[in-house]
């Protein structure tokens, strides 16, 4: 087997999160009197953190408007807290392949740009004893597609880079993968486009599970 460390993106990557974002961020525009957008058009929005996510959902004019934005944030943070896991659901075939790989002795890691604190309880509610360590995105830490929070996961796991495998849905985490080293897959059943992938030089690209695991256990 190649690889020895997992590290799985979240959103796109492991679960359906795009209703339950969509939900979340037209609520909170809704309360800054502001229009909505259509769940298909935060699949370009989302990948770079909440914080980003707000910003570009946001009218063009608001955007630099710090007051503004921090209400719409605040409203995003608590309506996503409360309701954050009505429609979410994890992407056909992933609580299997976790299992398999679980069984077959592969260390695997969350690593989101999602608020920390918001990852943790995602991950324990629709993947108990599956996942060993979940990470989201800290004050201390820069976001992806810095690749320092992915390092640390490497250290704390003690894999050396060729033996770990990063997994994600954008070019966000292809470069976050890329800028620390490790070989990246991309999966087309999330938010992203197969040509985004493409074109960010993902080494690898699975349009399905099985496709996923073949590389994982090297009969790629």
């Amino acid at each position: 087997m190649r690889y020895s460390l997992a590290v799985f993106d979240l959103d796109g990557t492991l679960l359906n999160t795009l209703d339950d974002l969509a939900a979340a961020c037209n609520y909170a525009l809704a309360q800054g009197g502001f229009p909505g957008h259509d769940a298909d058009s935060y699949r370009v929005m989302v990948g770079n953190g909440v914080k980003m996510l707000v910003r570009r959902a946001l009218p063009l004019e608001y955007r630099d408007n710090d007051k503004i934005f921090q209400r719409v944030l605040l409203h995003f943070r608590e309506y996503y807290s409360a309701h954050g896991q009505e429609r979410t659901r994890p992407y056909s075939g992933v609580l299997p392949m976790l299992g398999r790989l679980r069984d077959a002795g592969v260390a695997r890691a969350v690593l989101s740009n999602k608020p920390h604190e918001l990852v943790g309880p995602l991950v324990e509610h629709f993947f108990p004893g599956l996942m060993q360590y979940a990470q989201g995105q800290r004050e201390d830490i820069p976001p992806k597609p810095d690749p320092q929070a992915l390092l640390g996961i490497l250290n704390r796991f003690g894999v050396p880079k060729s033996r770990c495998l990063y997994i994600g849905d954008s070019d966000v985490d292809i470069f976050t993968g890329q800028n620390a080293g490790v070989d990246t897959l991309g999966v087309t059943w999330g938010f992203r486009t197969k040509r985004e992938l493409e074109e960010s030089g993902a080494l690898y690209i699975a349009d399905n599970v099985p496709e996923l695991l073949s590389v994982l256990f090297d009969k790629a």
